[in-house]
Formats: C-alpha cells, structure tokens, sequence
C-alpha cells in the first residue's frame, strides 16, 4: 500500500511543478495554449498510469511484488522515492561517523510513521476519487434529463457553409426552453444544444453563435473536456487537477475565438456583441465543467476572466506560439527523465561486480530454481531456498546499491527483504528475513553483512529465498553461483 502512497504523492509533486511552469509562462505573456494544459494534466498522472499497468503485469514486475525499475523511475525525488529521507540524511554520515549507529533507528522510525498513516491517507484519497466520480456520473445523467426536456432544432435557415458542417461532423441539433448559454456536449458525437433566447437574437449574432460551437466540434472540445473532467474525477485525490481544468476551459474558449475570427472572417465587433448578448440572457446555470460553451458565466467570480475576453477579442490574440511548444517540450521532457532509469535500465552510482559469494554460509538447499511446489500454486519456482537455523548471517552476494531494504514495499508473502542492485542489470533479491541490517541507498560490498535468516511473510520454515534477476528476469542463480 506504501508504494501506492508514495505514487499519489509523486503525481502531487508533477502537477505542481507543471501549474507553477504554465503559470509562471503565463506571467512572461507567453499566449496560453489549451492544449498544453491538457497535455500535462495527463502528464502529472504518468506515475500513476505506469504503476497501474506494473502492478497489472502488463509490464514486467518483480516476483511477487512491484519492478524495481519502477522504483529507479522515481529518481525525480532522489535515488527513489522509499530512500527519499535516507538521501537526506546519508551526507551527514561522512562527517558524523557515530551517525551510522543511528541511522538506521531513525530512518525506520520514518518508515513506521510513514506504514502508519499510510492506510487512512490512501482510504481518503479513494474516498475523494469516489465522491468525484459519483458528482461526474449525476452530472452526466442530469444533461441527458436536459436532453430529453429539449426539441429538435430545424437548421434549414442556417447558412450553407454551416449546414454542411452539421452535417459533415453529424451533429445534433436541439433547443432547450430555457436561457441557458449554448453549448457543445458528447463524446463519440457531438448535441449542440441552443438556448430558448436564440431566435430572438439578431441574424449576425445567431450566426456568430452557432459559429462558435461548430469551431469547438471542429476542433473535437467536446471529447478532450469529456476525458479531461474524467480524469479529474478519478484523481479526485489530487485538487491541483480542478485548477488545470479551470485554466483549460478559459484557453480553450480564448483559442476558439480566435479560430472563429481568423478562420470565418467575422466582424470582432459583431462578435463580441454576440457574447455580450449571450452572457446578458444565459440566467440558469447549466455545469460548465460538461460542456463547451459560447459565453461563459456572468458570475463575479468569472468577470476577470470575460473581460479579459472581450480585449483579446476586440485587440486581437496572439496564438499560442514556439514558446508554447517549448514550454510542452520541457514538461514532456520533465516526466520522461523521471522514468528514465525505469524504462532505460541506467542507474548511476553502482558499484562494478567483484567475485560471487553464496549468501549464507552454511544452509541446506531446500528448494531448487525453477521446481513447482502446491505453496507457490504450482508455478515454477523464481529463485533457490536456502535452509539455515534462524538469526544465521546473510551476506550481499556482491557489491551493489540497497534498492529496498524493509517488509512493505514488497508482496506480503515475501516478508522482510532486501533488494541490491548490481552492475550490468543484476539485482538480486533476500526474503524472509528475521532482521535486516541495511537501509534503502546503501552501499554494500560482497559479503558484507545485510541482515540474519528468518520465517517472515508466507514460510514454512526458517530460510533464505534468494533471487538473482538479470534486466528484470529470473535467471538461476546456479550460473552465477555453486549452491
């Protein structure tokens, strides 16, 4: 469950880094990009997604638990994130000698803390991803009952050019009786649904109007607001996410403008005498997180956002620009160096391989790598067992960097155990230990103590269950070692 918490948190992390990116573009008046808030909202949730799809074994995973290369793709928060507080505190061991005494009493006390509040934060953070859902869910079935309380909308008295765009994007066209602002809503086909104001309205307004909407259906708004609000619904959890989409529909509607302007050649004045309109007659509220709409709310709480509108309207915007590109450029960069290690399997610091040594001095081979047994559910056996009286000493079997050293990160089964990473792509792993007498960052050597034998997690008996993978795969230790 801790590896799970630490994802939200690094999701948190990303999405601060990318809202304080965009918004400090938009202090430079760098032109806001629509699609770069959107882009990124799904770029925060990256860790999220990679960690779904390990731990589904869409991709290849540890034995029992989650990859280690998933842990290296932390990297952004330190060696990884379980070893985020060691990296804090390991500088102070070289001028601190008798610090190593402590070390390790203080950096487990950090991870009982952590275990601790580990159950209610991810019960809170479902929690809110629920409730977010559920809100997604009534809001989509109250705009299907306002579907349902709408008329079919004649449109052979609109222009040519749009009755060929109607057609052409096979949209739907409705009029509700209530002064509600028009708008756009779907997913796979797009309802524009016309206020009950609109034939009241001037012909060069009504045609602005309905210009404006085709753009968004041009442009495929509907869906990209429908998936985004999805996903923020399902990150409930992370409130950075609402802002991002807040900031999406207002640049969203900025780019619109300009589209329609540019591309339909529409008198500025007309136009922004047409949202005038709109946004005087739209008196019912209708969710605007669902749908893209001509004029936005009225409210003071969204007057800076009209006014500023009407000036780019009026004074002409700028779109969005090479900086905008860049600043995507960065962000996509950003995410792809946090998983670098993972997905290219390069981690700096590891230590070249010295001679083999078998992990425990004297044990009984109880199990052979590769052998089916009913305690594993009949599957091939991914490591060797090692027999040997409990408390007995385990050793690294060589040099290489402690990835995980604790009993939570991973699967229960496996209990207390300790993860070492070696030089090219070797890492081997020790469970069900009694003790472990390393910490996660750690650098070991071959034959250096590491902890003492046990029955922790899912044993029928005091032993050692060592692993030796290579890029990821179970390879039989017997070939790096004479058990």
């Amino acid at each position: 469950m801790s590896d799970l918490l630490w994802v939200l948190l690094l999701c948190l992390f990303l999405s601060l880094v990318f809202y304080a990116l965009l918004k400090l573009s938009a202090f430079f008046r760098v032109p806001e990009s629509d699609n770069l808030w959107f882009f990124c909202a799904f770029l925060s949730l990256f860790p999220l997604f990679y960690f779904v799809f390990v731990s589904s074994g869409l991709t290849p995973g540890y034995a029992l638990g989650f990859s280690l290369d998933y842990w290296q793709g932390l990297s952004v928060l330190g060696e990884n994130g379980k070893a985020f507080a060691t990296e804090l505190l390991a500088p102070e061991a070289a001028l601190l000698p008798w610090w190593n005494d402590y070390r390790l009493v203080v950096v487990k006390g950090l991870g009982g803390i952590f275990s601790l509040f580990c159950v209610p934060l991810l019960f809170l953070a479902a929690s809110l991803s629920l409730c977010s859902l559920g809100k997604f869910v009534y809001s989509n079935v109250k705009m299907s009952m306002l579907f349902s309380r709408c008329k079919e909308k004649c449109v052979n008295n609109l222009p040519a050019r749009q009755k060929l765009l109607i057609s052409k994007y096979r949209v739907k066209v409705l009029q509700s009786d209530k002064a509600i602002s028009p708008f756009v809503f779907g997913l796979s086909s797009a309802t524009l649904v016309l206020p009950g104001y609109f034939d009241e309205l001037e012909l060069n307004h009504r045609i602005a109007l309905i210009d404006h909407e085709l753009m968004h259906v041009q442009r495929k708004d509907y869906r990209k607001l429908w998936l985004l609000r999805a996903l923020v619904c399902f990150a409930g959890f992370n409130p950075l996410l609402k802002r991002f989409e807040a900031n999406y529909v207002d640049a969203m509607e900025l780019s619109c403008d300009r589209d329609v302007l540019r591309l339909n050649k529409l008198d500025a004045k007309v136009y922004a005498a047409s949202l005038f309109q709109c946004l005087k007659l739209s008196t019912e509220p209708v969710n605007r997180a669902l749908y893209v709409a001509f004029s936005a709310s009225a409210k003071a709480s969204h007057s800076g956002f009209n006014k500023k509108r009407f000036q780019k309207i009026l004074h002409g915007a700028k779109p969005a620009n090479v900086m905008s590109s860049l600043l995507l450029g960065l962000a996509a960069m950003f995410v792809a160096v946090s998983v670098n290690a993972s997905l290219t399997n390069k981690t700096q610091g590891v230590p070249a391989l010295q001679a083999w040594q078998v992990p425990v001095k004297h044990y009984r081979l109880s199990s052979q790598f590769g052998l089916k047994q009913k305690i594993r559910n009949n599957k091939a056996h991914s490591g060797v067992d090692l027999a040997a009286p409990e408390g007995t000493q385990l050793f690294s079997a060589n040099a290489g960097i402690v990835r995980i050293a604790d009993d939570n990160s991973l699967h229960a089964s496996l209990g207390k155990a300790v993860i070492i990473e070696h030089a090219q792509g070797l890492t081997t792993l020790y469970s069900h230990m009694q003790d472990i007498a390393v910490v996660a960052g750690q650098r070991v050597e071959a034959g250096e103590k590491i902890g003492t034998v046990g029955r922790t997690g899912k044993a029928t008996g005091p032993h050692l269950h060592f692993e030796l993978r290579q890029n990821d795969k179970a390879v039989d230790p017997n070939h790096f070692l004479d058990f």
